[in-house]
């Protein structure tokens, strides 16, 4: 067989494994999106809560007029892990617990409701500034994952709801 033959063969299977599995895009238009795009996101108040903000509202395209309002709240907590008795080598582990309460504006009625954590660690070093900086960039990402997270329990919720 020519390679031409043999990509047209794997795209063809492609499309009927995704087929067959029940694959649906989140993004297409339609009802879903509608629903995605009409809810508006509550700011945050801290630091980490601005970048979670801001990627949620990058991610999710909100237009008004606004059905729903999504409220979110996060909670960051560092904690120490010893690796070895004597020594002064130890990992920070830091924690973000996110809740969320998506509210129906019209009806102030609770939709949905959650909440999940995240966690990572590293390992803390003898500079005080390079500790500090490896904590601030994970908080920023663990912020930029939550986002991420919350969309896909939306895209969950509205894709159920139709």
């Amino acid at each position: 067989m020519n390679s031409q033959a043999i990509k047209l063969l794997l795209l063809i299977c492609l499309i009927g494994i995704l087929q067959s599995c029940g694959f649906k895009p989140a993004y297409r238009k339609g009802e879903k999106m509608t629903a995605l795009s009409s809810v508006q996101i509550a700011p945050q108040n801290t630091v980490y809560g601005a970048e979670y903000y801001s990627h949620l509202k990058n991610i999710i395209s909100s237009n008004p007029p606004h059905n729903y309002i999504l409220e979110s709240k996060l909670t960051f907590s560092k904690d120490y892990d010893i690796i070895q008795k004597n020594t002064d080598v130890l990992r920070e582990l830091l924690t973000l617990k996110t809740e969320y309460t998506l509210r129906n504006i019209k009806t102030d009625k609770i939709e949905l409701s959650g909440q999940f954590s995240r966690f990572v660690s590293y390992n803390t070093t003898f500079s005080p500034y390079s500790t500090t900086v490896e904590a601030d960039n994970l908080n920023n990402s663990l912020s930029i994952i939550a986002a991420e997270e919350t969309r896909d329990r939306l895209i969950l919720f509205f894709t159920r709801e139709s």
